[in-house]
């Protein structure tokens, strides 16, 4: 018994061997190249953005000055700090992050005590925002309402240590101490200290 023939009569059998192969790659290689290209648009949809064919520079961008985050600042700044003078290791230390978008850069620092001027330098992290850490010793300071201004630059002026070389490019923050004569001595109010 003969089997029935699936081809049409008048159709010629598929060609046998190397076209064969040949169809069967081409449909392979459509096939890979229809997903590939489907990958890459549903790649683009979902990954906005842009390719980069060279190197950014970075010599017109312009320079952003630093800030003080003052709500961050501890001790807060809205209310006098009490510091007992006849403590002979009184001092006053205080944390306030400085913001800034040179991320890289060392920015110039001094604190006033009263006007006495104590260096500093604050360093960068490698991120926008960077935590600044005082230290001010309390020996010999008067009873009464004292300040703590905390200044930060890229640089100040010569003979100048609360003016910056670029205006505009400063950070400014202060403190008011309320320093007492042992823990019964009057206290002072951010109403009474010097503006």
């Amino acid at each position: 018994m003969s089997r029935p023939s699936l081809t049409p009569s008048g159709a010629s059998h598929a060609p046998a061997g190397p076209a064969r192969r040949v169809r069967r790659r081409a449909r392979r290689l459509l096939a890979t190249s229809l997903v590939t290209s489907s990958l890459a648009i549903v790649g683009s949809m979902l990954l906005p953005g842009c390719v980069v064919t060279t190197a950014p520079t970075f010599t017109d961008q312009p320079d952003c000055p630093p800030s003080f985050v003052p709500s961050e600042a501890s001790p807060p700044i809205n209310h006098p700090v009490q510091i007992d003078a006849t403590d002979p290791s009184a001092k006053f230390v205080a944390t306030v992050p400085l913001r800034s978008c040179a991320v890289t850069k060392t920015y110039d620092s001094h604190y006033f005590l009263d006007g006495q001027v104590f260096p500093n330098k604050i360093d960068p992290n490698g991120t926008d925002t960077r935590s600044t850490t005082i230290t001010v010793p309390f020996l010999n300071v008067a009873p009464g309402c004292h300040r703590i201004e905390l200044l930060a630059t890229t640089a100040f002026m010569a003979g100048d240590l609360r003016t910056p070389q670029t205006q505009g490019d400063l950070a400014y923050i202060v403190w008011f101490i309320d320093v007492i004569n042992g823990p019964s001595g009057a206290s002072s109010t951010l109403a009474s200290c010097p503006q």
